[in-house]
């Protein structure tokens, strides 16, 4: 059978993908999506291990559509996955986006020709098959490519057992169950404080402690919403500005932790403490991210309160080390709730996997230097090959035949803007590589780059475009940009960290991965190509 031809592909059904496929229907293309999941929700759809919920505050976690926020509300400031479901349930009832879709379905190539200036996509799945588009948008996000250590004797063990964004929902009973976790990311963290209460013993296998920071959780209203509804297109707008970060509502204080006295120094570190979320991160004095003295008050802090809620003190070093492991902002924060108390119970234990290893694992558990211990349950919040992976564990290769991986691996991690690479003509991604992307609220991230990408899109064909590519000169800018961007932060100093690619042995693609200008900074530099009329690619007539 000859391919089936689209306007554009678009790969992915989260956020970036809903939001890219919607537009691009809106404005006529013949487009079609490919996820492969069964629904729409990106990685809300996969994420449904125990406490899994989102990081961002309500009202800027959703999308930028009057037609689906109009008449919806959260039930709590940091929603949950059942809720993130239901609203992605929403969000399909009302601009019917699941009929652009084919789901159960996984793209494993794309192959662009230059003769045609055309992608071929490969799939297999329920829709198995071999299509073509102009236009190609994969919005795979920053977590698609899971990742689980080599451990021994993996395949041997024959009770429960599940990586984090595998996970299947309810269908696990924790209670009164011997259960081990193996990882204190954000899923690790999540899942022992969901879970700690209600199990017969809990193993918690840790790397690096977690500078885990209080969520403050609450039930928001209806009421709450509906007077900030009419002017939620302010709200949007207003995290683009210089007073925000990164996609929140609200950003750094402009003070140096230095020049402060004492009393004002503790004064905001208790305001931002006190009021939760993200504000302990990037509302929080502007230089605790560039120097290592204000990074060490913050710390200093962190560590006065998480101590203060721990019981057992032979846990402290493991939880809490007197001297920091790696500057506070090199690592992603996680929010939590109860995470420090469940550590209070004497059936939870912690095993330092810097000074005792797992061997293996065994039929009944995981096996160390100091025996084997048996487990009902074993969770793997081993984390993911972050930011490039759900992109090179694709068969993508551009107009001279090379993989996006090899040439990535061979000349070094180089994007346009976080959207576009050269030598892969008309193909867009987001909330990717070189994006504000781990640093940024993620719907924000997608919404900005999706819109620019449409227009991109538009240009294009509005002036009988065959492709357009960035140039190789703007890429190269623009990974220095990138790297310079970095290097004004301690972020790079961090041992191992997703942020860099450091986190995977033997991973090619390193260095930061992430840009660290910030939000409105990166929303200035995108809108200011668009303005040019793209002048930093090149563009082929047709």
């Amino acid at each position: 059978m000859a391919p089936i031809e689209y306007d554009a592909i678009v790969v992915g059904g989260g956020f970036g993908g809903v939001y890219t496929t919607y537009q691009l229907r809106e404005l006529g293309y013949n487009v079609h999506s490919f996820e492969k999941g069964s629904f729409i929700g990106g990685i809300w759809y996969w994420n449904k291990y125990p406490g899994a919920r989102v990081d961002s505050d309500v009202p800027v976690y959703q999308l930028w559509l009057e037609q689906i926020y109009k008449d919806w509300d959260f039930k709590e400031r940091f929603p949950g996955w059942k809720e993130l479901n239901e609203y992605f349930a929403h969000v399909d009832e009302k601009i019917q986006i699941s009929k652009n879709y084919s789901f159960n379905t996984f793209v494993s190539a794309c192959h662009f020709d230059e003769k045609s200036g055309k992608w071929t996509v490969t799939t297999n799945g329920e829709d198995a098959g071999t299509f073509i588009a102009k236009h190609l948008v994969v919005c795979t996000g920053f977590a698609a490519k899971k990742y689980i250590p080599d451990f021994n004797g993996l395949d041997k063990y024959k009770g429960i057992m599940y990586h984090t964004c595998e996970w299947p929902g309810d269908d696990v009973d924790f209670k009164n169950k011997k259960v081990a976790v193996v990882g204190t990311g954000a899923s690790g963290v999540q899942v022992i404080q969901e879970v700690g209460p209600i199990v017969e013993d809990l193993t918690v296998y840790q790397r690096t402690p977690n500078i885990a920071i209080p969520m403050h959780q609450r039930a928001v209203t209806h009421e709450e919403q509906e007077a900030r509804r009419a002017n939620y297109d302010k709200v949007f707008a207003h995290t683009l500005t210089d007073s925000c970060a990164a996609g929140f509502e609200f950003g750094f204080d402009p003070r140096s932790a230095l020049e402060v006295t004492d009393e004002e120094r503790e004064a905001h570190f208790e305001k931002c403490w006190a009021t939760g979320g993200f504000h302990f991160w990037v509302a929080t004095f502007h230089d605790v991210w560039s120097n290592l003295e204000a990074d060490k008050y913050q710390y200093e802090f962190w560590r006065r309160k998480t101590l203060e809620r721990l019981t057992r003190p032979e846990l402290f070093e493991k939880l809490a080390p007197a001297v920091a492991l790696n500057p506070f902002c090199s690592k992603r924060p996680c929010l939590e709730q109860t995470y420090y108390e469940v550590y209070n119970q004497p059936n939870v234990d912690i095993v330092d996997l810097r000074q005792e290893p797992i061997l293996e694992f065994t039929e009944k558990g995981i096996k160390t230097a100091n025996g084997e211990k048996e487990f009902d349950i074993i969770v793997l919040a081993t984390g993911f090959d972050a930011v490039t992976g759900g992109l090179t564990q694709m068969d993508i290769r551009g107009i001279h035949g090379e993989t996006l991986a090899d040439k990535w691996e061979t000349g070094g991690l180089r994007t346009y803007l976080g959207v576009a690479v050269n030598d892969f003509p008309n193909m867009y991604f987001m909330y990717g590589p070189q994006g504000p992307t781990a640093f940024s609220n993620g719907p924000t991230c997608a919404q900005i780059q999706s819109n620019w990408i449409v227009k991109l899109i538009q240009y294009t064909d509005k002036h009988n475009l065959k492709y357009v590519q960035p140039t190789e000169e703007a890429e190269e800018e623009w990974a220095q940009h990138v790297l310079e961007a970095s290097n004004k932060t301690l972020v790079g100093m961090a041992k191992t960290s997703w942020y860099n690619g450091t986190n995977i042995p033997g991973k090619k693609i390193t260095g930061p991965l992430n840009y660290l200008g910030g939000v409105p900074t990166y929303y200035r530099e995108i809108t200011a190509e668009e303005n040019t009329q793209y002048e930093n690619f090149n563009k082929v007539a047709a």
